[in-house]
């Protein structure tokens, strides 16, 4: 075995196209070929296997080898995937490539551009170290057939990466601009495979064009309009203020001068999203804006923070103290290449960074009441319900229905103001003789609706007798889940194949399977579709109609249209437009919060991740969940056990390494291993209702401490 290692090492060194790697490698083969252990321990090391690429593309330790990420690797890689684009786009492919600071990003990068232009590509190289969000702007905006960038976005100082996005015509609909997903990455893996050693693969000198700043300028532009104003597509952004939704000023002054008051303490975590981030606040009128001096600029060791991931304990601790000693409203920090963002407010305690699911459902609820502001008018039913014969009697003594969420208002709700249903509307004492449905938006139903199933949440479908015998739960779309549906999360309805929304294209709010529920209960409170999928943005950023996509690992989807990806850029102005019209309205992101427990039931989630130094350990602890999972979570009895690697064809998901486990109190656990770090991940959730105006937190908080322990035990770790 140790012969094989050194031949295979000193193979690959000879035809290294970097000459410090091939260097190393020729002075570890003769270390070890002299009975040196060190030398061979790190070539076993650097040769346990090729790095596989797969949907998140390449990402490994910087250094020489097959397993490591360097330049004969990023060679090799890029030739398979022009090969991949000679037949899946056609006659001269167009390629865009971007990098952050990383390690060796600028000499990957080029590598990309040469191969690809000695290939016969059009190519367009970005001029600098960007965030990854303008990337993903590039592919759409050029209409590139496909898109790298090389990044390792969170990962330790020694990671970098390359991913992969398709567009133009190597993608279809949706799909444009999105990371890539099978049966893509297993071809274009094929073709890596039987791509020549690195140094016998063309690579041009030249060829390639560098983008003009006015590509930055149009992203820049772009994620600004975010913020609204008369001449923005977001003009009827509205504020989420509780129990009122106040419109935005009508004038671009006023919204600038609500902007502005808004005090802002910015990280970008030693990566390149500070500048670009700062420029585009500014733009959208927020000019208070104070970036953490000691992680302003691109740094590839990350000096002050253990790991560069706005999630990890004390990442956020010099932000913190900057936007106490400024009295700032909202902390805002960006992962190294901008794609992530993770946010931080004041409260009566101090200050407290939101979970992924908190801010997911903060910005759900934002995005559809845009949604719902922009249809109102031209469909004041809802959800383009069709008014049957009960209804129409009753038509002329209704009034239309602001919420977009189909719900019937009677005679007693004349006087009423509008029914702003998904932002905390609180049922008054009148209502204490109605029978309580909170289904999705708090909806409560008057006793003329007894003879019905009146579950009109989602689309405003009112379920006739024949429906009588279902557990009325309609979610997204109206659809009703019947008993056996026990496998199925609560939000997942009115999804086409793969977990994606409907061809329909109905506006759509999605999130990943290891989300909260609350996303989904939004949605159905709206009358907007919605999709549950697999985890990453390569499934999220794909569904049909998507207005708003997100997952847990603090990953927002804001602006699909133009960035089919996670953008942390994006995400800060939709956070500080959020702050700025709670802030008028007198109130905070805690009210917010509030609001939509009271809405939709407390769902409070938490992580639970285990870190391992042997990535076996991952695959022994799934394999021993899998075969004896456990009876009782949190003192309640499991009642479905789902292994995600057989697929939900219930959710149209596909296959993917996980368990997921339901209780009958409602808890849920999702289990699976991390897909980019040596990590098994748990994702916790509990749901309770609320009882008035009180939102059970501490409850809360102490269920998901028992079903973390529980689940801690279940897995041995």
């Amino acid at each position: 075995m140790t012969d094989d290692l050194l031949a295979r090492a000193a193979d690959w060194a000879r035809h290294d196209v970097d000459p410090a790697d091939r260097a190393t490698l020729t002075s570890l083969v003769d270390r070890a070929d002299r009975g040196d252990a060190a030398a061979l321990t790190e070539l076993a090391s650097a040769f346990a296997g090729p790095l596989t690429f797969g949907t998140a593309g390449l990402r490994g330790v910087v250094g020489a080898g097959e397993t490591r990420m360097n330049r004969s690797v990023v060679v090799r890689a890029t030739a398979g995937l022009v090969a991949y684009l000679a037949g899946a786009a056609g006659e001269r492919p167009r390629l865009v490539v971007g990098l952050d600071a990383r390690r060796g990003s600028a000499a990957f990068a080029r590598d990309v551009a040469a191969v690809a232009v000695a290939a016969g590509c059009e190519v367009d190289l970005l001029p600098g170290p960007l965030p990854t969000p303008v990337l993903a702007f590039a592919v759409r905006r050029l209409d590139a057939d496909a898109g790298v960038m090389v990044t390792a976005s969170h990962n330790p100082a020694a990671d970098n990466g390359y991913k992969v996005y398709l567009g133009g015509r190597a993608a279809d609909g949706p799909g444009r601009g999105v990371q890539i997903v099978p049966p893509a990455d297993e071809l274009i893996a094929a073709r890596i495979t039987t791509a020549p050693p690195a140094d016998e693969v063309p690579r041009a000198e030249s060829g390639w064009r560098i983008v003009g700043d006015d590509l930055v300028d149009a992203y820049v532009e772009r994620a600004a309009s975010l913020r609204g104003g008369p001449e923005s597509p977001e003009a009827s952004e509205t504020s989420a203020a509780t129990e009122s939704t106040a419109a935005t000023e009508s004038t671009e002054s006023g919204v600038r001068s609500e902007a502005a008051g808004v005090r802002i303490v910015l990280t970008p975590m030693h990566g390149v999203g500070g500048a670009v981030a700062a420029r585009v606040l500014a733009a959208a009128g927020f000019d208070d804006v104070a970036v953490v001096p000691q992680q302003a600029d691109p740094d590839p060791d990350f000096p002050t923070v253990p790991f560069p991931n706005p999630e990890e304990a004390g990442a956020l601790d010099l932000a913190l103290a900057l936007a106490a000693e400024r009295a700032a409203d909202v902390v805002i920090a960006l992962d190294p290449d901008a794609d992530r963002c993770a946010v931080a407010v004041p409260g009566p305690d101090g200050w407290r960074q939101l979970s992924g699911d908190e801010l997911g459902g903060l910005l759900g609820e934002q995005a559809a009441r845009r949604v719902a502001d922009a249809g109102r008018s031209a469909d004041p039913a809802g959800a383009g319900r069709t008014l049957d014969d009960a209804d129409a009697d009753a038509d002329a003594e209704r009034s239309a229905d602001p919420a977009g969420a189909g719900r019937t208002l009677d005679a007693a709700d004349a006087g009423r103001s509008a029914d702003t249903v998904g932002a905390g509307w609180t049922v008054d004492p009148a209502d204490a003789g109605r029978r309580a449905d909170t289904v999705g938006a708090g909806r409560t139903v008057d006793p003329a609706d007894a003879g019905r199933r009146a579950d009109t949440v989602g689309a405003g479908r009112t379920l006739d007798p024949a429906d009588a015998g279902r557990r009325a739960h309609t979610v997204g779309a109206g659809r009703t889940l019947d008993p056996a549906d026990t496998t199925r999360s609560a939000d997942a309805a009115d999804t086409g194949p793969r977990g994606q929304a409907g061809g329909s294209a109905r506006p759509a709010l999605a999130n990943s399977v290891v989300s909260s529920r609350l996303l989904g209960r939004i949605a159905a409170a709206h009358g907007l579709a919605h999709a549950v999928t697999l985890t990453g943005f390569k499934w999220i950023a794909r569904v049909d109609g998507l207005v708003f996509g997100y997952e847990e690992a603090i990953g927002y989807c804001t602006d699909p249209e133009a960035v089919r990806d996670k953008d942390g850029i994006g995400t800060a102005v939709r956070v500080a437009t959020l702050v700025a019209g709670l802030r008028r309205e007198g109130f905070g992101v805690q009210d917010a919060l509030d609001d939509l427990a009271r809405a939709h039931g407390l769902h409070a989630t938490a992580p639970l991740t285990f870190r391992v130094d042997d990535v076996a350990t991952i695959g022994a602890a799934m394999t021993a969940l899998r075969a004896d999972p456990p009876t009782h979570l949190a003192g309640s009895p499991v009642t479905s056990t789902v292994d995600l690697a057989d697929g939900v064809p219930d959710l149209d998901l596909p296959p993917t390494d996980g368990v997921l486990l339901r209780t009958e109190a409602d808890d849920r656990v999702v289990v699976r291993p991390s897909g980019t770090e040596p990590k098994l991940k748990c994702y916790l959730e509990v749901v309770l209702p609320c009882e008035g105006r009180d939102v059970p937190r501490a409850a809360a908080a102490d269920r998901l401490a028992r079903l973390s322990a529980d689940t801690a035990a279940a897995l041995s770790l």
